[in-house]
C-alpha cells in the first residue's frame, strides 16, 4: 500500500510539476512586473533601477531598460558605460531560440522605456525528464521504506494480536491467570482491556461454579450418607421391633387360647403392656430421628439460656430415687446464651444427664460445667463409672448398639440416646467430644 501510494504521487509529480512550476514561474514575473509598474508609476528613476533589482532577485530573470533611443538605460548589478554605444550593446545581446523575448513598455516620469527580459523555458520542461530519470532510484527507496514501515508497523500491530491470541488459548485451557498490558486506548487497548475484563469474569464465574459444585458435592455426599443412614435405621428398627412385637404377639394368642401358665391374665397383661410401651417409645425416638434433618426442624433458632436450662433438667432429676445418692458437683456460669433449637438442645441436656444417672454406681461422681470460653462456650458432664474400651467408643455413637450385649432394654436402654444426642449436635453446628477419664467418662459439647 505504502510503495503504490508513493508511486502514485511520483508519477502525480511527473505528470503536474512542470505545468504547475510554469504556472507558478509565470505568476510569479507578472507580480513582479506588476511591481514595476507601480514603481515606474511614481516618476522616479532610481526607485524603477530598485524595483528592476527586486524583479531580478525574485525570478531570476535579467530585465534590460531601454530609452526611446535604444540606449540602455539599466541592466540590474550591471554598470552601464556611458560611452558604450547603443548599437554594440545591443549587438552583442545574443538570444537563445529556446528563449521567450518578452517586451514590455514602461512610461516614467513622462519618457518611454522599453523592458526587455527571456524567460528560460527548456529549465521548466526539464523537470519531468529528470524526475523519470529519478524514478528507479525513488522506486528502490520507496520500496526499502516500505518494507521497513511494514515490518515495525505489523510488529507494533500483530504482537498486541499474538499477546490476545496467547491468552485466548489458555483460557481455553481455564486458564485465567494471565493478564494483557494494555498500552494505548486505540481498538487493539480496548480489545485487550475488554479480555481482560472478560477473562476476570469467567474466572470469578468459574470460582463460583466450582465453589457451588463442590458444595453440591459434599451436600450430595452428605445426602448418600443421609440416605444410608436411613437404610441402616431402617433395618435396624425393623430388627428392634421384629422381636417385642412377636414377643407380645405370642403372649396375647397363648392368652387368648389360656394356654398355661399364661392364661394368668392378671400377671401377663402388665407385662404385654410394657413391651408395648418400650416399642411406643421406640418409635417416637425412631420419628424424632427421621425429623432432625428436616430445614424446618434445623431452622428453627432461638436464643437459649444454657445455664438456666440445665439447672432445669437437674430440678426435674431430683424426683429421680437415686439423686440424692449420687455426688453432684455443678460449675454452671450465669448467662450462658446460645443459638439453638430450643427443643433439640433440651433433649441433648436430657440424654447425657440421664445417661449419667443411669450408668454411675450409687455414691459416684457427677460434675456439671456450664463455662464461657474465649472463643465462645463450653458444656461438660462428668460421671463415676467403669472405662469403656476405646474401641467400644466409636461404636457408641451408631444407631441401636449397646454396651450391654444382653439385649436387656431396663439396663441397656434401645441404643438410640447417644445416637440422636449427637445428630442433634451435628446439625446445629456443635462439636462434641466423649472420652474416658481418670476413674470415669466425660461428654462435652462446644461452639
Amino acid at each position: 500500500m505504502m510503495l503504490l501510494f508513493t508511486s502514485l504521487i511520483y508519477l502525480m509529480l511527473i505528470l503536474f510539476l512542470p505545468t504547475f512550476y510554469y504556472n507558478y514561474q509565470v505568476n510569479k514575473i507578472n507580480d513582479s512586473l506588476e511591481d514595476v509598474y507601480q514603481a515606474a508609476k511614481t516618476n522616479n528613476l532610481d526607485t524603477l533601477e530598485k524595483s528592476l533589482d527586486a524583479f531580478n532577485t525574485n525570478t531570476n530573470i535579467t530585465p534590460i531598460l531601454i530609452d526611446s533611443n535604444g540606449k540602455i538605460i539599466y541592466i540590474p548589478y550591471v554598470t552601464v558605460q556611458p560611452d558604450t554605444s547603443d548599437e554594440a550593446i545591443i549587438g552583442s545581446t545574443t538570444v537563445n531560440e529556446d528563449e521567450d523575448i518578452e517586451i514590455k513598455t514602461i512610461t516614467c516620469n513622462n519618457q518611454d522605456y522599453v523592458l526587455y527580459y527571456a524567460s528560460n523555458i527548456q529549465q521548466i520542461d526539464d523537470v519531468s525528464f529528470v524526475l523519470i530519470q529519478f524514478a528507479p532510484y525513488f522506486l528502490l527507496f520507496a520500496i526499502i521504506i516500505s518494507l521497513l514501515v511494514s515490518y515495525f508497523f505489523s510488529r507494533k500491530t500483530v504482537r498486541p494480536l499474538q499477546e490476545m491470541n496467547q491468552v485466548a488459548s489458555q483460557m481455553v485451557q481455564l486458564d485465567f491467570h494471565e493478564k494483557l498490558a494494555v498500552h494505548s486506548e486505540d481498538e487493539i487497548g480496548e480489545l485487550s482491556n475488554n479480555l481482560n475484563k472478560m477473562a476476570y469474569s469467567l474466572e470469578k464465574a468459574l470460582t463460583e461454579l466450582q465453589t457451588a459444585n463442590s458444595k453440591l458435592k459434599d451436600e450430595i455426599e452428605k445426602e448418600r450418607e443421609i440416605e444410608q443412614l436411613r437404610k441402616n435405621f431402617v433395618m435396624a428398627v425393623s430388627h428392634e421391633l421384629k422381636s417385642p412385637l412377636a414377643a407380645v404377639m405370642g403372649l396375647v394368642e397363648a392368652m387368648q387360647y389360656n394356654i398355661p401358665p399364661y392364661d394368668n391374665h392378671t400377671h401377663y397383661l402388665p407385662e404385654s403392656y410394657r413391651v408395648l410401651e418400650q416399642m411406643a417409645k421406640l418409635i417416637q425416638e425412631m420419628i424424632e430421628v427421621s425429623n432432625i434433618d428436616q430445614p424446618d426442624y434445623i431452622d428453627k433458632k432461638e436464643t437459649v439460656d444454657l445455664s438456666q436450662l440445665t439447672k432445669s433438667i437437674l430440678l426435674e432429676k431430683q424426683v429421680h430415687p437415686d439423686y440424692n445418692l449420687k455426688k453432684i458437683q455443678l460449675a454452671i456460669d450465669s448467662d450462658i446464651l446460645i443459638t439453638a433449637n430450643p427443643k433439640s438442645i433440651e433433649k441433648v441436656l436430657q440424654n447425657i444427664i440421664g445417661n449419667a444417672f443411669q450408668y454411675s454406681t450409687d455414691e459416684a461422681e457427677i460434675i456439671i460445667s456450664v463455662k464461657k470460653t474465649a472463643s465462645g462456650w463450653k458444656f461438660s458432664i462428668y460421671n463415676e463409672t467403669d472405662p469403656i474400651p476405646e474401641k467400644e467408643i466409636v461404636n457408641l455413637f451408631q444407631p441401636f448398639y449397646r454396651l450391654e450385649k444382653s439385649g436387656n432394654k431396663v439396663t441397656g436402654g434401645n441404643g438410640l440416646g447417644l445416637f440422636i444426642t449427637t445428630r442433634l449436635l451435628e446439625v446445629q453446628g456443635f462439636s462434641y467430644s466423649f472420652k474416658n477419664e481418670q476413674n470415669g467418662v466425660v461428654f462435652t459439647f462446644w461452639q
